[in-house]
């Protein structure tokens, strides 16, 4: 903001101008950041012995903490009235003059003012970490005055990892910053206001014998800011990236002109009061900031109800759509195989009993049994969200995953129909089917071994190879249980991590893998053409073996 000097402006404007910024000035160093104005009332007190209060809002997007010392106080009308609406509960923590990231460890230059504050910060650290531990905020707003953060290094600049504030900035962020859902905005250290001229400021202005520029710099402090500044650049390019952003009202006091840091404004109203507080006038001058904050604040989703999936196979060359579509397909082809595996086991243990039934009464069957499985697809194929929405929900739930290159699918509400059919077909059934196909295999070999059943030995070898085969079958479903067991896990915010999001899937692909197997390994006819396959690939002679049937025994084996 660029701001012209009193010498350009009308005499008798001038002295109008210099009159109400000396009576606004006065009030605001009187009233400083106590004023009605700077402050909301219905603040609830939390618990006896709990740190802040909260403040009850209309909004159901998300919550916002604000902590710090007497600037979140200072702050905090101005931030409730420009995130409200948004904002279910707004919590708020403050003590007077003392750091969340940081407690003094040297001597405080605080002017005037008293220093006692300063004993009692080191053990308010851990109240501050209890602070945003029990709110749980999705933002939160970190507002301070610096005065342990800009302390002198102990090794200099580029030793910061030796630093003992740096340090305890380190490990305080890393206490607090896994409990804040998706960014915390910290105020960066800006220049600190000499403030024994301030209640000069609107009569020098009057009389004109100093210059805009003169009576600025005589108000101006210029060291130690700048250590503040470079703990915490460093802090947030190494500790949290992008949930972390500073807030800087150096940018926003800049003034172009003069190429300094305004403290007032060209007709003489203050910026900053004597108590180094910024004034009702400041903190209208740097709204803005927090508009536009409070503006493009993303939604909280609850990742406890998003099923998301990172492809990066093939599919992803041809975009989200292939690849969801491709799932989708899986998903239904696996649920169907359990089906298939129950049919298989009632078809053999109906044909003890019965004639086989007619090719067109079997295809009636499949495709009654297909049923499901095909309306588990169609409806599935309409649960596909947004895949940027979704990169944000995994974002907010895992920010240490790298989804660069990678597509990403899903659905942001499983509680939508068209997903929660395919969950519950792909997981309720298992149980069930599992142990019905455990009784149909105990009650066909029952039937096998009863002595007066009247089938030929051929046809009673026949069939103790597709029990066989189908007993080997009956252990597949098991890994179901394991596919569906992790899955579980992660969606229910038990544990995640990827080795678990890559075991459900890798369960599931045993599956299809298994299945065919047994029919190659126990079915003659299938062994047989394999192996001459096989043969006539490598250039080998088969061997002769002999075709003469064995005698059936209680004993199960295999006839080849």
């Amino acid at each position: 903001m660029t701001f012209g000097t009193h010498q350009q402006q009308n005499p008798k404007l001038l002295k109008s101008l210099s009159d109400d910024a000396a009576r606004l000035n006065a009030y605001w160093n009187y009233r400083d950041h106590t004023a009605p104005e700077l402050r909301e009332p219905g603040c609830i007190k939390r618990q006896p012995g709990r740190l802040g209060c909260d403040f009850k809002e209309n909004g159901t997007e998300f919550k916002i903490a604000i902590l710090g010392s007497s600037y979140a106080k200072n702050h905090h009308k101005m931030i409730i009235q420009e995130c409200r609406h948004r904002a279910s509960t707004i919590s708020m923590a403050d003590v007077t003059g003392c750091e969340p990231l940081a407690a003094p460890r040297k001597p405080v230059d605080n002017g005037k003012f008293s220093t006692d504050w300063t004993q009692e910060c080191s053990s308010r650290l851990e109240e501050f970490v209890e602070f945003i531990n029990e709110t749980q905020p999705d933002y939160a707003f970190m507002m301070t005055r610096w005065f342990a953060v800009a302390e002198p290094y102990d090794n200099g600049p580029d030793n910061l990892n030796n630093d003992t504030i740096y340090l305890e900035m380190r490990d305080q962020l890393r206490k607090m910053l896994p409990n804040i859902k998706r960014k915390l905005f910290i105020l960066d250290s800006f220049p600190r206001i000499h403030p024994e001229g301030i209640e000069n400021i609107a009569r020098e202005m009057k009389e004109g014998k100093k210059t805009m520029e003169e009576i600025n710099m005589s108000l101006y402090e210029p060291k130690q800011f700048e250590w503040g500044r470079r703990r915490h650049a460093e802090l947030v390019k190494n500790e949290c990236g992008s949930k972390c952003e500073l807030i800087d009202y150096v940018d926003a006091f800049w003034n172009q002109t003069m190429n300094t840091f305004q403290f007032f404004d060209s007709k003489g109203f203050l910026y900053f009061t004597t108590t180094l507080h910024v004034s009702a006038h400041g903190i209208e001058h740097v709204r803005p900031i927090y508009t536009k904050i409070c503006a493009g604040a993303t939604k909280t989703y609850s990742t406890g109800l998003t099923l998301a999936y990172v492809s990066n196979g093939y599919c992803s060359r041809f975009g989200p759509r292939t690849c969801y579509v491709a799932y989708s397909l899986m998903l239904h082809f696996l649920s169907h195989s359990l089906w298939s595996l129950l049919l298989s086991f009632s078809y053999r243990y109906y044909i003890l009993f019965k004639p086989a039934p007619t090719r067109k009464t079997l295809v009636i069957i499949l495709c009654v049994i297909y049923i499901p499985s095909l309306f588990q697809w169609v409806s599935f194929l309409w649960a596909q969200d947004d895949p940027e929405e979704l990169r944000e929900i995994l974002h907010e739930a895992f920010p240490s995953y790298n989804l660069t290159g990678h597509t990403v699918t899903g659905t942001s509400n499983i509680l939508c129909f068209s997903a929660l059919y395919t969950i519950l077909h792909m997981t309720i059934p298992i149980t069930p089917v599992y142990i019905c196909i455990l009784i149909l295999r105990r009650k066909i070999i029952s039937r096998l071994s009863f002595q007066g059943v009247n089938i030929t030995k051929d046809t009673k070898n026949l069939h103790s190879q597709l029990l066989m085969a189908l007993a080997y079958q009956a252990v597949i479903p098991g890994f179901y249980l394991f596919s569906i067991a992790s899955y579980a896990i992660g969606q229910f915010g038990i544990y995640n991590h990827p080795a678990l999001e890559y075991f459900t899937f890798s369960s599931f692909l045993l599956i299809p893998f298994l299945s065919p197997l047994a029919s190659f390994i126990f079915v003659t006819p299938y062994r047989k053409f394999i192996k001459h396959s096989f043969f006539k690939m490598a250039n080998v002679e088969p061997g002769e073996t002999s075709s003469t049937p064995q005698n059936y025994t209680s004993h199960i084996h295999v006839i080849g």
